[in-house]
């Protein structure tokens, strides 16, 4: 079956998505609160960028994975949340 975050925060995990976008003439990534919060979303380079998500397992475990978003994808970040969620899910099953 394959893991959604909804499904894992049932289960009794913490689950935590951070999606990270480069602006326009920078080569620093910045999470989209960050940009929400600075007014940048006009500077948001629509290239690039990566999806983290962190999970912390009721017993206490530690699980997490970064996806770049890139070409292929169409710099999709939902595509990159998907990607992410099954290297976690081999993680937590191995």
């Amino acid at each position: 079956m394959k893991e959604t975050v909804q499904s894992l925060r049932k289960a009794g995990n913490k689950v935590r998505v951070i999606h990270s976008r480069y602006l326009i003439g920078t080569k620093k990534l910045h999470t989209l609160r960050e940009i929400r919060e600075t007014n940048a979303q006009s500077m948001i380079n629509a290239k690039g960028g990566q999806t983290l998500v962190e999970i912390t397992t009721p017993q206490g475990k530690d699980f997490a994975a970064t996806v770049k978003c890139y070409a292929l994808t169409c710099f999709n970040h939902k595509t990159a949340l998907e990607e992410a969620l099954a290297r976690i899910d081999i993680a937590m099953k191995s």
